[in-house]
């Protein structure tokens, strides 16, 4: 995963929300947050434009909705099997 990911995932994990629903909290904040930013210091909006937050709310809905399809599939596939022993320089 990358950071942006492993950031959401971590919150999620932590407070027990929804992933999809946390990744566009956080994505629409940080773009937000860039969209301010670049008025105050460049008084312009500079490089965040309606496809940037657009984006930012498709990526999560489109994440809950793969996930609702094929997560439980794919979590089925990935669970190490029962009384298969995992070495422990591998956990």
């Amino acid at each position: 995963m990358l950071p942006g990911e492993c950031t959401v995932k971590a919150i999620s994990t932590t407070w027990n929300t929804d992933f999809g629903k946390t990744k566009v909290a956080v994505d629409v904040t940080m773009a937000a947050t860039a969209a301010v930013l670049g008025l105050i210091l460049y008084h312009a909006l500079t490089d965040v434009r309606e496809g940037t937050f657009v984006s930012a709310l498709l990526v999560g809905a489109i994440a809950r909705t793969f996930n609702k399809q094929i997560g439980p599939w794919i979590q089925a596939r990935l669970s190490v099997p029962a009384g298969v022993d995992i070495p422990e320089q591998t956990r």
